[in-house]
């Protein structure tokens, strides 16, 4: 088992990656308890992330056909475990043991970008059988405490943005009745 951690000399957070992570599932489940948050630290191209994504099912029995990808939302974020302070140094993490990477310090700041920002809502067109409304959620670079911060503010954002669209019936009837349930 081995552990090299090699950081810029910048102090890193007061938070580890796994508590950043459950703080994270905590907040989305403030505005959809019923839905379900997988979050995780991941390793990509040589470099570590932690990837959010944001479900509205909470079970996969919930989704058309058993198959999770056919679930309303199409929300993602990328968090990079990149040290972004003016050193420039990467915050660069191998970790054999999948187990500790939870265990990790958070850098002192991250960046948070957009992987997929949508939902499924009734089509625009005849010829169509769903449309996507995008969501104005974009890059935020900071502390651990503003993308937490940030998060919220974006699930807020999604929760009212669907009371609206199934107040004028902008939802699909596929999912209308699940995110009746889920608000």
């Amino acid at each position: 088992m081995k552990i090299l951690i090699t950081a810029a000399t910048e102090p890193t957070s007061n938070m580890t990656v796994g508590e950043f992570i459950a703080q994270a599932k905590q907040i989305y489940n403030e505005y959809f308890p019923n839905s379900e948050c997988i979050a995780g630290n991941r390793r990509l191209f040589g470099l570590e992330y932690i990837i959010i994504d944001w479900l509205l099912s909470a079970d996969v029995t919930e989704c058309a056909n058993n198959i999770r990808q056919n679930d309303m939302f199409h929300i993602a974020f990328s968090i990079d475990l990149e040290d972004n302070t003016e050193s420039g140094k990467a915050y660069e993490v191998t970790i054999y043991d999948n187990s500790k990477r939870n265990d990790m310090p958070m850098p002192s700041i991250v960046t948070m970008d957009v992987m997929h920002k949508s939902y499924t809502t009734k089509p625009e067109n005849k010829y169509m059988v769903y449309g996507r409304k995008a969501l104005p959620f974009r890059k935020t670079t900071g502390s651990p405490e503003k993308i937490l911060a940030t998060l919220r503010k974006y699930a807020q954002k999604l929760h009212a943005m669907l009371e609206e669209d199934l107040a004028n019936d902008n939802i699909h009837e596929n999912h209308a009745d699940l995110l009746r349930s889920k608000l």
